[in-house]
């Protein structure tokens, strides 16, 4: 190589490393190496964070769970609202959400059933309202339910007694009594009434007064409230003003509650006064009814009058009025007298005469049958019926009712065999709703059918 040649080399590589050394002067140097950030010993996770930012996650945490829950239970009371007449099942659904949210959801319910809209979806929201309040555990809940009795609007405090009533807290009976002289009437009924749910002996006092009012509704909700109190304190009261109104034959809502009085007080004394409304054609059908419920409550806790509400009710089978009818049979029935099975049966009877081959008949007398225990002529019509029917279009009803009627023959197998053929699998809770099922549940070949399934 030539001597030219290395000095250009030599002297291309000194101008690199001048180079490179003014780049290396002119950057920035590296930071200093620096330890790692400590844990935060008392937040898992929170790697390094201060003790204020915890604090403030903690907080946003707290604020969205409240939010959240606050939501939740805005949607439910508004399914209460919004519906208007809601199902009984879809109420009770919502209240128990509401109950197991606990005393958290108890400002949104106060404020439901503090109003003064009239409207009935709010009057009703409110109630239902009242109802989930009255299930909430806490002494706060009392206070506030105490507080709304004082200082609500008239929504508010008829919606408070309501609660209190429900709630039976040892101190709701002063205050439902302070609500006795409010000065709105639907308030001072809601009272009686939560005096009469309350179930105290001490409140009778309080009500017996009401007995006298000639403002009906008033006087029929001290009735009504009375008959939830377990003693006789009211019963002679509570009959003479039953008998004034019966002999005056216009006023049927406190005809009604005096007979609903009688039937949950059996008093032998108004064993005339119920057969008298039962055989007066002037009373509505309902008042009818209670009279029926009250001759059989009588009957069965007085067996020597026994005879003479049978006889009572018997003459009401022959009335032709369908829903008495029925009635009066199964008071019989309740009293160890079926023979009223025959007067609930005869239009189907008829029916069947005309058409011995009209199916629905057979089981729709079948069903009268299986109510009132006749197990063999509830298992005929069933069995005729399945035969004329061959393929049953209702195949559930008419095999559980056969089951039925087997097993209250003794017939296990049978009723065996028919609850197999059902698409339900969970017998469990037929031993408590039929009786007839019991002792098949008891019979090792068949308890496991009645097992609940895993």
């Amino acid at each position: 190589m030539s001597r030219r040649i290395v000095l250009l080399l030599v002297a291309k590589v000194a101008c690199t490393s001048a180079l490179t050394a003014r780049l290396a002067v002119s950057a920035p140097a590296p930071p200093p190496p620096q330890d790692p950030p400590a844990a935060d010993a008392g937040v898992e996770g929170n790697v390094g964070a201060a003790p204020h930012d915890l604090r403030s996650i903690a907080r946003l945490e707290a604020e969205r769970e409240q939010a959240a829950l606050e939501a939740r239970v805005r949607e439910l009371v508004g399914d209460l609202t919004s519906t208007g007449n809601p199902e009984v099942q879809v109420i009770r659904e919502r209240i128990a959400e509401l109950v197991r949210i606990g005393p958290a959801a108890l400002p949104i319910l106060v404020g439901t059933m503090d109003h003064e809209d009239g409207a009935a979806a709010k009057l009703n929201a409110g109630a239902h309202a009242s109802r989930a309040a009255a299930l909430l555990p806490g002494e706060e809940v009392d206070a506030e339910l105490t507080r709304l009795a004082k200082e609500g609007t008239r929504h508010g405090r008829r919606n408070a007694a309501r609660a209190l009533g429900l709630r039976g807290a040892d101190d709701a009976l002063p205050r439902l009594i302070e609500l006795l002289a409010d000065e709105d009437e639907a308030v001072r009924l809601e009272a009686i009434q939560g005096l009469g749910a309350l179930g105290r002996e001490d409140a009778v006092p309080e009500l017996l007064p009401f007995l006298e009012s000639e403002d009906e509704a008033v006087a029929a909700a001290a009735i009504r409230a009375l008959a939830r109190i377990d003693t006789d304190q009211a019963d002679e009261a509570v009959l003479a003003r039953l008998r004034k109104e019966v002999q005056a034959a216009e006023r049927w809502e406190l005809v009604r509650a005096g007979l609903s009085h009688l039937e949950a007080h059996p008093n032998v004394d108004g064993l005339d006064v119920a057969r008298e409304v039962l055989a007066a054609d002037a009373a509505p059908t309902g008042v009818r009814l209670d009279a029926i419920a009250a001759l059989g409550a009588i009957g069965a806790a007085h067996p020597n009058t026994g005879r003479v509400a049978l006889k009572a009710l018997s003459a009401a089978t022959r009335l032709g009025i369908r829903p008495l009818v029925r009635a009066a049979a199964l008071a019989m029935l309740s009293l160890g007298d079926d023979s009223g099975v025959d007067a609930v049966t005869a239009d189907y009877d008829f029916d069947l005469q005309r058409n011995p081959k009209n199916f629905n008949s057979r089981y729709k007398r079948a069903d009268v049958y299986l109510e009132f225990r006749r197990w063999k002529s509830a298992y005929q019509d069933l069995q005729y019926g399945l035969k004329i029917e061959k393929e049953p279009r209702d195949p559930e009803r008419v095999y559980f009712a056969l089951a039925r009627a087997a097993a209250g023959m003794g017939r296990n197998g049978d009723a065996a065999k028919y609850l197999r053929r059902l698409t339900t699998r969970d017998f469990s809770s037929l031993p408590t709703e039929y009786p007839e099922f019991r002792e098949m549940a008891e019979d090792s070949r068949y308890a496991s059918l009645f097992e609940r399934p895993q």
